[in-house]
């Protein structure tokens, strides 16, 4: 074929169109690379932050506060906006609180230098048993306990306070 016949022409200008083709589909592969290799390094941009604040809310969908976190403890509140279970560390060491639908302390467990120690409540905030450590009189220690040897005891105390069980 010569360069001047209609046969020639007609595939010079199809080779022209197959090459300009074959150009923008290069280009375009290039800019798919650019594009989702961006996107990956973007996904592999450092994401550490750091959020700095006295006191945090956490809210449900309905806008009522459910948890707080403030600088030594973690509350977390029922629907009618009461504490109902509080962690933190106060005095010598780590608590947990479960309190009533009056905010009222049932339940305490708590560990000082001492041991651990389990205290179950009336409604009326009144001690009715004790697990935990006792010293050789049978007091449950402070939260700052002095250095006395504690042992293991088991206190089930009556309405008027007084010890009603004991073990040992």
């Amino acid at each position: 074929m010569e360069p001047g016949t209609s046969e020639g022409t007609a595939l010079t200008a199809r080779l022209e169109r197959l090459e300009k083709q074959n150009r923008r589909m290069k280009q375009i592969g290039a800019l798919a690379l650019i594009v989702i290799g961006s996107v990956l390094l973007m996904g592999h941009a450092s994401s550490k932050r750091t959020v700095e604040a006295n006191e945090f809310k956490l809210k449900d969908s309905s806008g009522k506060v459910r948890a707080i976190l403030d600088e030594d403890s973690l509350s977390w509140l029922d629907t009618n906006q009461k504490t109902r279970l509080m962690l933190g560390v106060w005095g010598a060491g780590p608590r947990i609180l479960l309190l009533d639908e009056s905010e009222k302390t049932r339940a305490e467990l708590w560990a000082t230098a001492s041991g651990t120690h389990l205290d179950l409540f009336d409604a009326n905030r009144q001690a009715r048993a004790f697990i935990g450590t006792t010293d050789a009189k049978g007091t449950p220690p402070v939260l700052n306990p002095p250095a006395t040897t504690y042992a293991p005891s088991a206190i089930l105390l009556g309405t008027d306070g007084k010890i009603v069980w004991k073990a040992p």
